[in-house]
């Protein structure tokens, strides 16, 4: 998950990780 995470963070950013 955490790779996945990373990710995330430059597709959508840190929202939708922390939402």
């Amino acid at each position: 998950m955490a790779q996945c995470s990373m990710t995330t963070q430059l597709h959508t950013g840190p929202r939708l990780i922390q939402a």
